[in-house]
Parts: C-alpha cells; structure tokens; sequence
C-alpha cells in the first residue's frame, strides 16, 4: 500500500491518465476526484490543484507524483 495526499499529485500534460468523476471548487483551490487508467477502471485518487484550473467531470486527464514519495512494507495478518 502506498499513501499520498491529495497535494503530492498534480495534474499535468505527462503522467498517468485518468478520469475525472467530480471536482470540489474552494475559492483559491479545489479538488479533483479522478479514477486511474484511460477508461477509469482503475483506483481512485484525490488531488488538490488551483482553483482556477479545475478540469470538467468526464475529462480524461493526466496526472503525477510531485516530490519523493516513501514507500512502506506492512505484514497483512488475516
């Protein structure tokens, strides 16, 4: 498992694609529902962008990781 929060993504003109479900307007930032993978049938993700620059459900998009990310390994116990 890896966790992000909605300010380590961006949406930008390379990255993975994605699907825009809904979008949350703030005043100065909002935030962008998107699901995974260029149909969106993949996880879904939040990412919190500029206000002004908040795409349109149904959009597809393309999005990334912005700075280092830690990645830790947990033992599941059933």
């Amino acid at each position: 498992m890896v966790m992000l929060r909605p300010e380590q993504l961006e949406l930008s003109d390379d990255g993975t694609l994605a699907q825009v479900v809904s979008t949350m307007f703030y005043g100065h930032d909002g935030i962008v529902r998107l699901r995974l993978g260029a149909d969106g049938s993949g996880p879904m993700v939040l990412v919190r962008t500029q206000g002004h620059a908040l795409p349109k459900a149904g959009d597809t998009v393309a999005v990334r990781v912005a700075g280092g990310v830690e990645a830790q390994a947990f033992q599941m116990t059933p």
